[in-house]
């Protein structure tokens, strides 16, 4: 677990590992909402390098969840 600021605000970044995807990072909507504009944008490079590390986002309070119950939630979701 890690925290991230981006444009002035702190995110929670999981790391778990997964035994379909190996070590991933995940992280909540709410970064990928700031790191993109309206129209699907990166709002700049350091938006882009950040996106790139992580795996998947989901809902803020899937976030705080367990790593098996995010293993799942990752692994149904994602294999869909």
């Amino acid at each position: 677990m890690r925290i991230l600021k981006f444009d002035q605000t702190t995110y929670l970044i999981r790391t778990i590992s997964t035994p379909v995807f190996g070590e991933v990072d995940v992280a909540p909507v709410s970064l990928n909402d700031k790191l993109m504009d309206e129209i699907g944008t990166y709002i700049s490079e350091e938006a882009l390098l950040i996106d790139e590390q992580i795996f998947f986002y989901v809902d803020d309070a899937v976030l705080y969840n367990p790593d098996e119950y995010l293993i799942k939630y990752l692994e149904e979701e994602v294999l869909i």
